[in-house]
Formats: C-alpha cells, structure tokens, sequence
C-alpha cells in the first residue's frame, strides 16, 4: 500500500518509461494502479469497463486520454509528448512558423500574399483620401488669394468623387458613398466659382443643392444665392432668397436670423427704400445691437431728413458697447515681465487677438465719427456749429472722450473748409490744454494755419510744439520744412522732408515740397523724379501735370514739356495760362503755327 501510495503521489511517472504494448496494435491503453491494462475503448473492438474499482490517475487536462495511452507504469496524456520536451534539440520556438514563411509555405508567406492583394473598399478609402487633399488644397489657395487654383482644385476634386461613387457601384459597395463628402465637394465648387464671379455657375450648383432632399441642411445656402444676386444688383431677387433663408433658420440660431435681417436692410438701402430699410435695422437693433446696424440706422435716418430719428439713432449707437482691450491686465502682465524680455512683450503686444481688436475699434471709430459727421449739419437748425457741439456732449456723456476730440478736430475741418479761419484756430488752440497726442494734431494744424496767414514765427512755434508732442508726425516735419524753405533755408528745409517721407513713405505733401525745394535750387533732375513719383500716385492731379512741364521745360525737353500741357489743357480746357504756355513752347522751337493757334485760344478763353 505505502508503494502505490508513493505511486500515486509521483505526478510526474510514466514519462521516461514508455514501452509499446504489443498486444494493443500500437495503440496506447491507460494504465490502472496496480500495472493492470483498463478496458479498452472501440478502436481494439470491445466496450469500456462499466465497474472500474481501481484507481486511474488523471492526465495533465484533467480528462483520460482517448486517442493514445501508455503501458505499465506510463501516465496518461493529452497530446502523444510532454508540455516543454521535444526530440528535436536546438529547435528554436517557432508558433506562427515564420521560419517556415522564408521558403513559402508558412503563415507569414500567407499573409504577406494576402496584403498584396488591395480590395475594392481600400482602393476606395485611397481616393477618398485624395478627394479630402483637394478640397483642403483648394480651401488654402482661395484663403492666399489664389482663386483660380482654387476653382481648379475644386473641379479636380469633384471629378475624383464622381469617380468615386461609380467605382462603389461598380464594386457593389455603393452604402459606402459618403453623402457628406458628396456635398462638401459640391459646396466648395459653388463658392469657388462665386468667388471667380462665375455667378451663372455658382447660381446654377447652388440651388441644385438647395433643392437635393438628401441634404436637410442646406437651406441656408439660400444666403449665398441672395449674396449672389446682391453683387448683381439684383436686389429684389436677392431680398427673396434672404427671407427663404430666414424660414429655414431654427429659433435658436437668433444672431443669424438678425444678420441676414441686416442684409436684407442694405438691399432696401441700394433700393433706395429707406423707410423699410429703417423698420428692418430698428428691428435687428431692438433684439442684437451692433454698430454697423447702427450706423446704417443712422444714414437711413439722415435719408428721411427725420431730425429726432437722427438723434435718435446716434444715441442707440452710442449704446452698443465697444470691444475692450483689458488695458488693465495688459500692463500687469508687462509689470511682471519686468520689462527685460522685449520679445515677449512684442509677442503679448502684437499678438492676432490684439490685432484684431484694434481692427474692430477702428471700425467703431470710423462708424461713431462719420455718424457724427453726417448728422452735425441737419439736426439743430441753428447750423451745424451746433450739431457739432450736441454731438460732442453726447460722447462725452457715453465715455467717448478720444472720440469726441476726434469730432470737435471734425468741426475745425468743417470751419476751414467753409473758410472761417477765426473760428477753427479757436477750436484748435483748445486743444494746446490736452493729452500729448491730441495736442500734437490741433499743433499741426494750427501751424498749417498760420503759414497760410504768412506768420511764419507762430507757425514755427506751433511746428515745434506738434514735433515734442510726436517725433513720428510726419506733418509736423512737412510744417517745419515749410517754415525752413520760407525762411531761405532750402538745405535744412529738404532734409525735413525726407525724413517726413522716412516716417510716411506715401505722404504726398512731402514728395510734393521735395520736388519744389529741388526746383529751387536748381536740380531739375531730382525734382522730376519726385514729380514722377506723384505723378503715378495721383495721374490725373494738375498741379503734378504741370510740374512735370514745368521740369521737361527747364532742361529743355520740349517734346515731353508739351506733352504734359496738353494733358493738363484736357484737364483744364478754359486755363489761359496752359494755353499761353503752350503757345510759349511754339514759339521757342519756331512753331509759328502751333504758337498762332494756342495764342489765339488764349486771347479767347480769357475774353470769355
């Protein structure tokens, strides 16, 4: 008993002695507890003991085997050799036979030949990707400015999808077609060609859209149709598609049902129906107030001569509160920098969202002082004196104090245009009492005044006193210079010119004065590039025209001398001066009937 007991207890018997029993024909029989053979299974022809009374160790799955057994002494099993023993020493472990796969016939081989054949759904997937790399191409170029790449990037793109979706259904994987993508490529196409202003087309693959029932969504491409026919002047048509679009916004999207109100504003504005334009902008600034509806309200008011609408009006635009730049927190930041990374703060100062703030106060800026502007002369009948002055107090109750000096500048414009010197030299040396940069505008002013009065020591003042206030007024260098060029100093005079045109490359009073200064100190040369300058900045300016004669004249070019007053003379036909001039020039180069003629115009322009 203590021998089988250790029998029973050695798990691991039965695997070094393995004779074959030759009365089981080669198959293995499972072993009883005391050596005796079990009673075989149907493969030696008789059925299984039914009373086993002795005792069967289990094999290593927990089951008897069936299909193999071992003799005396032997231990069942599942497979015909041990787990971790293999005849074949050296043999490297090798489950998904990749070794095998070298020569061809293994898992690795299978599946390497399985992956060179591409299906039809991959193919597919293959082009949609280019399809996508299209309309991104096209979506760049149109944003760079490039609109013709991007109108043929957007016909190349539809072209790969309609290809698409007849390879689908060639390949009986047509529910694949991506409905989205089908009406990404054929929104992008319209666009484009609205943007080309191909409007027939894009008109044409629009409303193809619009009426496609498998896209719900696109009912609101019925703004881009009413776009399209506001370019075109068609504004009935265009208000018509404004107002289907307005249907097919939901009630949650209030801010774009109020925008396409705006538009359908403007084309009553372009309809010259002022009366319905001013309902439809009352309307949106009663429910989502912004300052350009608020200055078309205004301009539709001004429109109607309604005086108490224009007021009115002005004062709901004052109401609409500006974008604000968080100066504040702004210069904390700059406080704890400590002012010793100038990157960083050109990088905080400078960034896109500072950007695009000023962009947006700019424009309330504009809208505020042109507003002001347009009513001052209609809404107080005592002049538009006093409508400058009840625009000016409205400002400055709202806050608006930088804009109101910027309306109370406008009045002393108003004043000089109308030629009331007095008046705009008091409105400006009001201004000597303010922050330096208001000061430095009304000092320029105010020394432009005075060189026109011939007082030349108070117009230097007020030049020096515009200069401190702002080195980078390029005005206030012109001033100077003319101070400097009245007093002799032509030297002195030019260089402040230049310096003006270093600060503003464009200002034309400088370039104007360069030339002039060069004139007079006899540098017809470099006059005439300056005049030339001007000349392709303003073509049709006269006092350019004839300084350009003027130039050809004194270095004797009289072709082109001639040339220039001609121009001028079409400018100008009723000038006796161009056409003495002109007889002037005849008369030099022994034209006596050119001279005649142009003599004889003279004498009767100028009886006339």
């Amino acid at each position: 008993m203590a021998a089988s007991r250790n029998a029973d207890d050695d798990l691991y018997r039965g695997y070094d002695d393995s004779p074959l029993n030759a009365s089981g024909g080669g198959i293995f029989q499972p072993v009883g507890m005391e050596g005796e053979m079990l009673p075989g299974t149907a493969m030696v022809g008789r059925p299984p003991g039914s009373a086993m009374k002795t005792y069967v160790a289990p094999g290593t799955a927990q089951r008897l085997g069936t299909a193999s057994g071992l003799q005396d002494g032997a231990r069942p099993m599942t497979s015909h050799r041990g787990a971790g023993f293999s005849s074949a020493p050296n043999k490297k472990w090798d489950p998904l036979s990749q070794h095998a796969g070298k020569s061809g016939g293994g898992l690795a081989g299978k599946t390497l030949d399985r992956k060179g054949e591409i299906s039809a759904e991959e193919t597919a997937k293959e082009i949609e990707e280019k399809v996508h790399q299209l309309l991104e191409e096209s979506a760049v170029a149109a944003c760079s400015g490039d609109q013709t790449t991007g109108l043929e990037k957007a016909i190349e793109a539809r072209k790969k999808e309609r290809s698409l979706c007849k390879y689908r259904d060639v390949n009986n994987i047509g529910e694949l077609n991506n409905m989205d993508l089908t009406y990404a490529v054929d929104f992008n196409l319209a666009h484009m060609n609205h943007a080309n202003k191909n409007y027939k087309e894009a008109i044409e693959q629009f409303t193809d859209l619009v009426r496609n029932k498998n896209y719900p969504q696109s009912g609101g491409l019925r703004v881009n149709l009413g776009n399209i026919y506001f370019e075109q002047q068609k504004f009935s048509l265009a208000i018509k598609n404004y107002r289907m679009a307005l249907d097919q916004v939901p009630q949650t999207g209030k801010e774009v049902q109020f925008k396409i109100m705006r538009n359908i504003g403007l084309a009553f504005v372009h309809m010259g129906q002022y009366q319905d334009a001013h309902q439809t902008f009352t309307t949106v600034m009663n429910s989502v107030p912004d300052h350009q509806t608020g200055y078309n309200l205004v301009v539709c008011s001004f429109a109607l001569g309604d005086r108490e609408g224009m007021k009115q009006a002005f004062l709901r635009l004052l109401e609409v509160p500006p974008y604000e730049m968080e100066d504040d927190e702004d210069v904390d930041l700059l406080g704890l920098m400590g002012g010793e990374d100038d990157d960083m703060q050109n990088v905080v100062q400078n960034d896109g969202l500072r950007e695009e703030l000023r962009k947006r106060q700019n424009y309330i800026t504009r809208c505020i002082v042109n507003s002001a502007q347009l009513i001052s002369e209609k809404i107080e009948k005592a002049g538009y004196a006093a409508g400058y002055d009840w625009c000016v107090e409205q400002l400055r109750a709202a806050g608006y104090m930088r804009l109101a000096n910027e309306v109370e500048l406008a009045k002393a414009s108003k004043f000089l245009g109308n030629k009331e010197f007095e008046s705009a030299i008091a409105v400006f040396k009001e201004f000597e009492k303010k922050e330096s940069r208001v000061r430095a505008r009304a000092a320029t002013n105010l020394a432009f005044l005075h060189m026109l009065e011939a007082h030349t020591d108070v117009a230097d003042k007020y030049a020096e006193l515009a200069l401190k206030s702002d080195r980078y007024n390029a005005r206030a260098f012109v001033n100077k210079g003319c101070v400097l060029a009245e007093k002799g100093d032509y030297e002195g005079a030019k260089s402040l010119f230049l310096e003006a045109l270093a600060i503003e490359p464009y200002c034309v009073e400088a370039n104007f004065n360069v030339g002039l200064v060069n004139l007079r100190m006899d540098d017809p040369e470099s006059a005439l590039i300056s005049f030339k300058k001007l000349n392709k900045m303003l073509p049709e300016n006269t006092e350019m025209l004839f300084q350009l004669a003027q130039c050809y004249d004194i270095m004797g070019d009289f072709h082109h001398a001639v040339e220039h007053l001609k121009m001028l003379n079409s400018l100008l036909p009723n000038d006796p001066g161009v056409l003495a001039r002109l007889g002037a020039i005849h008369a030099r180069v022994d034209d006596e009937a050119g001279a005649l003629h142009f003599y004889q115009a003279c004498s009767y322009v100028a009886l006339v």
